[in-house]
């Protein structure tokens, strides 16, 4: 499970208020630097190529979720961030509405063949609305990785 394995209550944002993907990207990726998560010098790098995969096509997967991604061979395993935007932001979402949540995920190179299957497995267990309910209420990140856990069947 590569959201639960790879999440860390340090980088989840919660109560964040974005209008652009840019500021997004910027906030998150500043985050994973003070983390230790990727390093300095491949900030720009990895959000240039997280801004080409959105304008080849929006990761804004609808029902309020947007799981943008791209590979790295900066990373050595998956980077996993997630922002709750309460007010919602527009995120070009293939259903047009705002986007909530957002897992951005940054992939090593060597782990291509996990990459899809990984985002299939947000995808799914981000469908259910339940969570998605449970997860635009918390007011801090303290909750979100047990609510996660709880739907994910992650002993």
């Amino acid at each position: 499970m590569i959201l639960f394995n790879n999440l860390k209550k340090s980088n989840i944002l919660v109560n964040a208020r974005f209008k652009e993907t840019t500021a997004l990207f910027d906030e998150l990726l500043n985050l994973a630097v003070k983390n230790g998560e990727i390093q300095l010098d491949d900030f720009e790098t990895i959000k240039s190529a997280l801004t080409a995969r959105e304008k080849s096509m929006t990761t804004g997967i609808g029902k309020g979720l947007a799981i943008p991604h791209c590979v790295s061979p900066k990373v050595k395993k998956p980077v996993v961030m997630l922002a709750i935007i309460n007010e919602g932001m527009n995120f070009a979402a293939i259903d047009e509405k705002p986007v909530y949540i957002v897992v951005l995920i940054v992939f090593p190179e060597s782990k291509m063949s996990s990459h899809v299957k990984a985002l299939a497995e947000i995808a799914q267990i981000m469908n259910n609305n339940e969570l998605m309910q449970k997860l635009a209420a918390f007011k801090s990140p303290d909750g979100v990785l047990k609510t996660i856990k709880s739907f994910s069947n992650v002993e």
